[in-house]
């Protein structure tokens, strides 16, 4: 069984054109079509919190950070996530 310190690789993991993101500050991953992930997503514009890392293509996945910032991602949540275990 792999354990979270097996799992969780540090420094950038790439999101795509370009963009990156630190590893270990991704504290949830979410679909960027649920109503919840949509909510969080408002808010963290109106409140200067928002990273748009899609570069003009259709956002798949949301990134929750520790610093309370939320990313928009143009990777599926399960591309994200193979790219974050270091296998991708």
């Amino acid at each position: 069984m792999e354990t979270d310190t097996n799992i969780r690789r540090f420094g950038p993991v790439s999101v795509g054109a370009g963009g990156a993101v630190a590893a270990q500050r991704v504290v949830a991953v979410g679909q960027a079509d649920s109503a919840p992930v949509r909510r969080a997503l408002r808010y963290a514009q109106e409140h200067g919190l928002l990273i748009d890392l899609t570069y003009g293509r259709q956002a798949q996945a949301v990134l929750f950070m520790d610093s309370g910032h939320v990313a928009r991602i143009a990777l599926n949540v399960e591309e994200f996530v193979e790219r974050w275990r270091g296998h991708g």
